[in-house]
């Protein structure tokens, strides 16, 4: 299959044709890029692999109903952002901790080796705010206490660990751009 070929295009023929064929070429396509994607937020592979492909098999199912009105790629990573975060909110369910909160846009075709390095980095960020500061955001975002919580167990105002949330969602954004500026250049 052509590369080039735009998922517009693979979206329509298969549309039109409701062939496995022209399925084949849209899941060849798309399938490696989403399950990158899914890894982000899942942070595993098969629980990413089972995401993408729980949603190629709704698409099958429901190819006479589904109506794509965005771009085909847009419709599949938010398909699949959705069903992530889905995903996470079972798990949460069952007692893991996760934040729902976590916007991700990452580019597509990042390897895992690069996943890696910008979850180490992200890692790396979180580590280099200031020992307040990271304990505030660490007990907001890992351990999912409210800031009123956090307040009341620092024995500080509830604006000052607003303050100390926004000074570290401030510095992780810094640290993003500059991430983001080396993925893309």
């Amino acid at each position: 299959m052509d590369s080039c070929v735009s998922g517009e295009l693979l979206w329509t023929r298969f549309k039109k044709e409701g062939g496995q064929k022209e399925f084949r070429q849209l899941f060849d396509r798309f399938y490696a890029p989403l399950c990158r994607y899914a890894f982000l937020m899942l942070k595993d592979r098969m629980e990413a692999e089972e995401v993408v492909l729980d949603m190629f098999i709704y698409l099958w199912k429901n190819r006479e109903w589904v109506d794509i009105d965005i771009s085909v790629e847009r419709y599949l990573f938010r398909s699949v952002r959705n069903r992530s975060l889905n995903f996470l909110r079972t798990r949460h369910e069952k007692g893991e901790l996760i934040d729902e909160s976590m916007e991700i846009s990452v580019p597509p075709g990042l390897s895992c080796v690069e996943m890696d390095d910008i979850s180490g980095l992200v890692q790396s960020a979180v580590e280099a705010l200031p020992p307040k500061c990271r304990k505030i955001f660490s007990l907001s975002r890992e351990s999912g206490l409210s800031n009123a919580e956090i307040a009341s167990e620092m024995g500080i105002s509830v604006k000052t660990v607003e303050a100390h949330i926004t000074r570290a969602l401030k510095e992780l954004r810094v640290q993003f751009k500059k991430l983001y500026s080396l993925i893309l250049f």
